[in-house]
């Protein structure tokens, strides 16, 4: 997994009084560390498109979080999204009406879902004796989309679900 680029994109529609972009970096959701800082343009009425190159030599899930910096200091979180490296984990995960199918060769594993900007939903441990774990989902999940993060004894991996009506 070495000399792995993550490409970030995105743009803007207009900027107001625009400082500049933060990008962070964490394997948790939990701990963020300040990977850029992209220059803004300040004020303007027409939109602009910003990418970012970002050296990841780690073989797991990168959550990457965008926040705006206006030129008074105020932060504002903008969006967060993952990026797994192609080498990590023999954890699959899927939605099954209203359960989570997880497949898995271990026998203990700690599920959390967590909403885009981070906020934990549920937290909870299961075990099971066959390859695949059926986990009911919560029922006060809204339609909207997740990261399922599973810990399979020294395995972590993170998978981007969508929920639907």
């Amino acid at each position: 997994c070495e000399g792995k680029e993550h490409l970030l994109e995105w743009n803007t529609i207009s900027e107001h009084n625009n400082d500049y972009f933060l990008i962070e970096s964490s394997a948790d959701v939990e701990n963020f560390n300040v990977e850029k800082e992209v220059p803004g343009i300040g004020n303007s009425t027409t939109g602009r498109n910003y990418n970012v190159s970002i050296s990841n030599n780690r073989a797991e899930t990168i959550y990457y979080r965008l926040s705006q910096i206006d030129i008074d200091g105020t932060k504002k979180i903008l969006r967060m999204t993952s990026i797994t490296t192609p080498c990590v984990s023999d954890v699959d995960v899927f939605v099954q009406d209203t359960h989570l199918r997880i497949n898995s060769e271990s026998r203990l594993l700690n599920v959390t879902i967590t909403s885009l900007s981070g906020q934990i939903i549920h937290d909870w441990s299961a075990s099971s004796t066959a390859q695949s774990t059926i986990i009911r989902l919560p029922k006060q999940l809204a339609p909207g989309s997740y990261i399922v993060r599973v810990t399979a004894e020294n395995d972590v991996s993170s998978h981007h679900i969508n929920i639907h009506d």
